[in-house]
């Protein structure tokens, strides 16, 4: 005998109980109780799940679900804040012990290249913000160079070519200071 025929038994207002009482249960803990929990965009948006799937169906809230996450991930990602710290090379003392000729080259010329310390995700909005404040860099002070710091982000690494057909060179850094090589310098556009 299978589980098919066994439920054939079962009178049908038990299994119609059954099913009642967990809708029940499922509108009490996510209807009601999880409005203390969740924020009210969240709690909103799972009430809005249980009327489609009311309404309309499974597939419908599923796409609904699957579509309000990515629009509250994508809206949560882009209010960060991803530029931690923006600095000349004459502001911030090196880590390297350097000649006295050398950090008096700095003093006078490190101006001329800016850093950017990356923090955080990447991420269309947020991206677009550092690729803004980094067109306004390049045509107000007009750096030789330009450095994304992007030890402290979580992004896919590509070269900023907006950035660079503007004057400025542009230079990602990945590693911590101590194994971080120089940038070396890209050709010049003017």
């Amino acid at each position: 005998m299978g589980g098919g025929e066994v439920v054939g038994y079962v009178p049908r207002f038990v299994l119609g109980g059954l099913l009642v009482q967990l809708g029940a249960k499922f509108m009490w803990d996510w209807g009601i109780r999880s409005r203390r929990s969740l924020p009210s965009r969240d709690w909103l948006v799972v009430l809005a799940i249980v009327l489609i799937a009311a309404e309309r169906g499974f597939l419908e809230v599923l796409l609904f679900g699957i579509l309000a996450g990515c629009v509250i991930f994508a809206v949560d990602v882009s209010r960060i804040r991803v530029i931690r710290h923006q600095f000349g090379l004459d502001e911030r003392a090196s880590s390297v012990i350097r000649s006295t000729a050398e950090s008096a080259l700095l003093a006078e010329h490190g101006a001329q290249v800016q850093v950017l310390e990356l923090s955080g995700y990447l991420f269309f909005g947020s991206a677009y913000s550092v690729q803004e404040r980094v067109a306004r860099l390049v045509t107000g002070s007009k750096p030789r160079e330009v450095i994304f710091d992007f030890w402290g982000a979580a992004a896919s690494i590509r070269r900023p070519e907006r950035a660079s057909r503007k004057s400025a060179t542009c230079c990602a850094k990945m590693a911590p200071d101590r194994s971080w090589p120089p940038c070396r310098r890209r050709r010049q556009t003017s």
